[in-house]
């Protein structure tokens, strides 16, 4: 079994118990609703052995589009399934959805970094990472399934289930917060770990932060904020992957990223280099 298969397993499980709920999902959008969102921040980094992509911008639809565009995300249908929406971006047009058992992916996402241990070489598909990184579309959640979600990740202790997954991953840190005080909850997560197997000549570290906020009213995204710095070697190959990405409703803020959530994270600092989700796409494993 590769590692990235070990490390998730742990993960879906947690998905599972703590999200009994996600197929009773509730949503309070409304078909016609429309919000409007900033592409605040979304730049990269990426070196890969001998081939590397750096920039400022995001892709969509296969096009670079600058720092600083705004676009509608429309709803076209709601049920107990999940919500439609069409996302518009001048006369660009894409469709997509999102319902509860989008949690599933989201506790995947948390450890994302993690599969990058996997042994096989890699390589980077140049033009695919020129194009920058996609966005990350959990545009609607239901409140009480999220909600649930986010408590339990801030509340429960991951380090040793994903360290003993592999004796070569050491987690130097793993966890969040969650303020559901107000009427927008914000959820943040931050990811610091090493791993280090002479065998396969892999040294790698880094952190992950992920910053995720919405209205509690009616489950609408009002922004998220990703930043993933990792450096080192994976079976021999040189690897640097930095991104950052910033999206925010138009007229919000997100909170500062905290600092000193976990012992330890008071040295954090945020690198300026973003998008996770999107971005992961542009490393492939070399085929053999």
């Amino acid at each position: 079994m590769k590692k990235g298969i070990q490390i998730l397993l742990p993960m879906v499980v947690m998905a599972i118990l703590f999200g009994a709920t996600m197929t009773q999902a509730a949503y309070g959008v409304s078909v016609g609703n429309i919000f409007t969102y900033d592409v605040v921040e979304s730049n990269w980094d990426v070196t890969v052995g001998p081939d590397s992509s750096s920039g400022t911008g995001w892709n969509f639809l296969d096009v670079l589009r600058t720092v600083g565009s705004q676009f509608d995300v429309e709803v076209t249908a709601v049920d107990a399934s999940g919500v439609d929406w069409e996302i518009q971006l001048g006369i660009d047009m894409d469709v997509g959805s999102n319902s509860a058992f989008d949690g599933l992916g989201l506790l995947i996402l948390l450890v994302l970094p993690l599969l990058f241990t996997d042994d096989s070489p890699l390589t980077l598909d140049t033009g695919e990472a020129d194009l920058g990184p996609g966005l990350t579309e959990l545009f609607f959640v239901d409140v009480e399934t999220f909600s649930d979600v986010f408590y339990e990740m801030a509340n429960t202790d991951i380090e040793t289930d994903l360290s003993d997954e592999d004796p070569a991953i050491n987690i130097d840190q793993a966890g969040g917060i969650f303020d559901n005080d107000t009427s927008i909850a914000v959820f943040e997560w931050h990811l610091d770990y090493t791993y280090v197997n002479a065998s396969i000549d892999s040294n790698l570290s880094g952190t992950y932060v992920w910053q995720y906020a919405f209205d509690k009213s009616d489950g609408h995204m009002k922004g998220y904020y990703h930043m993933i710095d990792y450096s080192g070697t994976l079976a021999g190959v040189d690897f640097n992957y930095n991104l950052e990405q910033k999206v925010e409703e138009a007229g919000y803020n997100l909170p500062n990223v905290a600092a000193g959530i976990l012992p330890g994270f008071e040295w954090f600092i945020v690198i300026p280099v973003v998008a996770i989700l999107g971005g992961i796409t542009i490393i492939k494993k070399k085929r053999k």
